[in-house]
């Protein structure tokens, strides 16, 4: 049983004006060393998610609550930003929001049969584009090309360093290689930055919210669907297929396609890559790897095998 903390000598809480009212207060998991998360519930029984970080990231949270309300008010179901601001005398820095309840995309979509994760799929997608229908400002665009380069740059060269090879890394690093040029003048909005089924929400009445803003930039449209032509797309097919329906109008292009797996395939590289260097745990990234560039066929082809297998499969359902 967690420890209620509401008592205890935890006090850089109590200068967080809703604290007056709460009445238990539990650590919940970590996500960034520097970032301490906890559910807190008050006297009415409301419940609350607040994550406390570095007073050095004073513009980064603000950034993430301007945009949380901004979200919030357009209709996309995310957690409703409450407030955010110095605690502890100054000392940390606190982003106070709704709790949402329920259990994540990646831990339940496997009990949904196709069609439903097709459904949920949908509105998942609707959900991003309505993110992404916050312009960023106009100067973005040649910075956003100059950090993927140099993201790219940096890439080729840890991956020197990488045991063991990534498997079809010569294919996937072609693929780049040849497709870089294209993120070059791309349009730029509010991304969500951490766009998967990890961050999905579905909630005991059934409703999809979407969570976890603190990877929040501003970018390429195409960016937050890296991981659907990855990991989601391996996954959980039908879901990744609903997705790419609602964002693109039931007809998904193939520039836009080979845009994504740019991105996907940048992703899943560096990831590797870091694993490697940091000695981290595997999650499974080389499987991934193999996966999705297999899913092209060796990186010969723009559209995933599993796509048009499982587009297939739902229309005839």
């Amino acid at each position: 049983m967690k420890e209620n903390l509401i008592d205890s000598k935890f006090s850089y809480f109590h200068d967080i004006p809703e604290s007056k009212n709460w009445v238990e207060l539990l650590r919940i998991s970590e996500e960034d060393p520097r970032e301490h998360q906890y559910s807190a519930r008050s006297k009415d029984g409301k419940q609350y998610y607040v994550r406390l970080d570095e007073p050095t990231r004073y513009d980064r949270i603000k950034g993430e609550f301007e945009h949380l309300r901004t979200v919030y008010e357009t209709g996309v179901p995310v957690p409703s930003p409450k407030s955010f601001g110095l605690c502890d005398k100054g000392r940390r820095l606190y982003l106070l929001t709704d709790w949402i309840g329920g259990r994540s995309g990646e831990q339940i979509l496997d009990c949904f049969d196709a069609c439903s994760q097709y459904e949920l799929g949908v509105s998942a997608g609707l959900y991003i584009k309505m993110i992404h229908a916050v312009r960023a400002p106009n100067h973005l665009v040649k910075a956003w090309w100059a950090g993927q380069s140099k993201r790219w740059q940096k890439i080729r060269q840890d991956y020197q360093q990488c045991q063991p090879s990534i498997p079809y890394g010569l294919q996937l690093f072609k693929m780049i290689d040849e497709n870089l040029h294209l993120l070059q003048n791309r349009p730029q909005c509010l991304l969500h930055g951490a766009f998967h089924t990890g961050n999905i929400m579905l909630t005991q009445e059934g409703n999809l919210k979407l969570v976890n803003f603190h990877r929040w930039l501003y970018g390429d449209p195409l960016y937050d669907l890296s991981a659907v032509m990855s990991t989601t797309g391996q996954r959980h097919k039908a879901f990744a297929v609903g997705v790419l329906d609602c964002y693109f109008a039931y007809s998904v292009d193939e520039p836009s396609l080979r845009l994504m797996n740019i991105y996907a395939g940048l992703a899943l590289v560096e990831r590797a890559i870091d694993v490697s260097l940091k000695a981290l745990q595997p999650e499974n990234i080389i499987e991934a790897i193999h996966s999705f560039a297999c899913s092209l066929q060796g990186c010969r082809q723009v559209c995933p095998t599993w796509y048009k297998r499982a587009k297939s499969a739902i229309s005839g359902s």
